[in-house]
């Protein structure tokens, strides 16, 4: 490589910074992929990014459950809040979300409820935990980093089938934090190549 190669691969690195990605999940011992035949994917419960970017996630997320499942029927965001509306259970689910981002702990008959009106057998909800957008204060790189959790309830019993937790994470170099958008990308990308279908 010549000298003006070298130089012009080091400026565009320079700009580049860093970007990494990691996760972290959970699969009850009970769990088969085989005992799910319909499930309804909720919308993303998100903080800090746009509604077009929110349904994006979403429809790659079922992409990506389809692909590696074809025999399994999904239920999207869209139409399974839909038919909650309809039975006046939206309430419901957003009660279940609330009580379920603060304890840990599923409500099983909300959940059965639900499922009942959805007619499905598991429920997948993603959610953004946490975002962290800090600018360069002139010592350190600016940080963007975002963590998603997409969890599966279902089963007999309406437990956890699973649990993944992606966390993304960008330091360019420069002043100005990356857009949450491109962390929420690579962790969500982390959870689609460890789907349990």
């Amino acid at each position: 490589m010549t000298k003006a190669t070298l130089l012009i691969l080091g400026v565009i690195a320079s700009f580049a910074g860093c970007s990494s990605a990691k996760l972290d999940s959970y699969v009850s011992p009970s769990y088969s992929a085989g005992q799910v035949r319909r499930v309804a994917v909720m919308p993303i419960s998100n903080q800090r990014i746009d509604a077009g970017q929110a349904i994006e996630l979403n429809r790659a997320f079922i992409q990506e459950l389809q692909r590696r499942n074809p025999r399994i029927e999904v239920i999207g965001g869209q139409e399974a809040i839909a038919a909650l509306n309809l039975q006046n259970q939206a309430d419901l689910w957003a009660n279940f979300l609330v009580g379920y981002s603060t304890s840990g702990l599923p409500n099983t008959r909300t959940l059965s409820t639900l499922a009942e009106t959805l007619k499905v057998d598991a429920v997948v909800q993603g959610a953004m935990l946490r975002v962290i957008q800090e600018d360069s204060n002139g010592w350190n790189y600016p940080l963007t980093q975002v963590n998603i959790r997409y969890t599966m309830f279902g089963g007999k019993d309406w437990a956890v089938l699973w649990e993944l937790t992606g966390e993304g994470k960008v330091q360019p170099y420069g002043y100005a934090a990356a857009p949450v958008f491109e962390a929420a990308k690579l962790a969500h990308d982390k959870i689609l190549k460890q789907l349990p279908f």
